[in-house]
């Protein structure tokens, strides 16, 4: 086995460099030199900031000169260098580099994001067509369900939880994977040898393999908010949001981490982002019919690229 081994992957329209530690829930490519790249390395003599005395959460960030330092506990410590490279030290020798894994894939990713100039969003994207939609909504309103059906019926993944929008415009391929609960795994029939526990939560991953994931950065024409409440059995409406104002809470609401943004002092150049973005692109709320199989039929019947023949009144 080579010594210091390196991996090569392509997210957000960067290459990852990882050293000594693989990433394979990403996609591997060749090393491209003259790309924009990122090191990921591990630094064992890494000192980070002193934890304040009243801490008493899992996470904790800070911002120092160009740096921001992740502390996970029980997992590691992370310092990320202006967007150029992470370096990493474990919590204890005996965490795992799953664990590590999932906190850069993670805030990790979402951080990387940020400092790359992207609007970073809470969501699920697709692509069809070479054009994008994004889904975004309280915990459990079913983003990545959506996700899964829409995949199922010749959508291709762009990204799920982590949405990241370029300042062109451009939804950027994330990680290509789909988080489902188990009364979703269920209702949707996933075949069990698609997937894998995910952590120690109760979701589960459906395998890299037996994901549909577009390749390339895709223009946004449409954002919707999903609204699974007080929803006729057998109706599903698409409605347009009209309200500027209410179109820029609902992007707040949903932004990526908001303890990130606010600790990276994002909050007035994503209101910036978030008017230029809103002022090229629609924004809808979808109420889905109640039950998977019913939303399931409903959604071969929609234009989500082109909702307007839809739209409830």
């Amino acid at each position: 086995m080579l010594k210091n081994p390196k991996f090569s992957y392509k997210v957000l329209g960067m290459t990852i460099k990882s050293e000594n530690m693989e990433i394979p829930e990403l996609l591997e490519v060749e090393d491209q030199p003259h790309s924009l790249s990122v090191d990921i390395i591990e630094n064992s003599a890494l000192i980070p900031p002193k934890l304040p005395d009243n801490f008493t959460g899992n996470f904790y960030l800070k911002k120092a000169n160009n740096m921001l330092w992740l502390t996970v506990k029980d997992a590691g410590y992370f310092q990320f260098n202006n967007g150029k490279s992470i370096a990493w030290k474990r919590w204890q020798q005996d965490v795992s580099d799953q664990i590590i894994r999932n906190c850069l894939l993670g805030v990790g990713l979402g951080a990387l994001s940020n400092q790359h100039g992207n609007l970073t969003l809470h969501g699920s994207a697709l692509e069809k067509d070479g054009n994008a939609i994004v889904c975004m909504g309280h915990s459990g309103a079913g983003k990545s369900t959506t996700a899964y059906i829409l995949m199922m019926q010749g959508w291709k993944l762009l990204a799920d939880d982590l949405v990241a929008v370029s300042r062109r415009g451009r939804i950027l391929p994330c990680i290509p994977r789909i988080k489902l609960c188990k009364d979703a795994l269920e209702e949707t029939r996933v075949n069990p040898d698609k997937i894998k526990s995910f952590g120690s939560s109760e979701k589960y991953v459906i395998s890299k393999k037996f994901i549909s994931h577009a390749l390339q950065p895709a223009p946004l024409k449409a954002i919707y908010i999903l609204d699974c409440r007080n929803q006729d059995d057998t109706v599903g409406t698409i409605t347009r949001v009209k309200s500027q104002q209410e179109m820029l809470l609902y992007l707040r609401q949903y932004v990526f981490w908001r303890y990130l943004v606010n600790v990276m002092e994002l909050k007035a150049r994503n209101f910036t982002d978030s008017v230029k973005l809103l002022k090229q692109t629609p924004m809808y709320i979808l109420s889905p019919p109640n039950g998977i199989n019913e939303t399931q039929k409903w959604l071969l019947t929609q234009n989500l690229l082109k909702p307007e023949q839809s739209l409830d009144q």
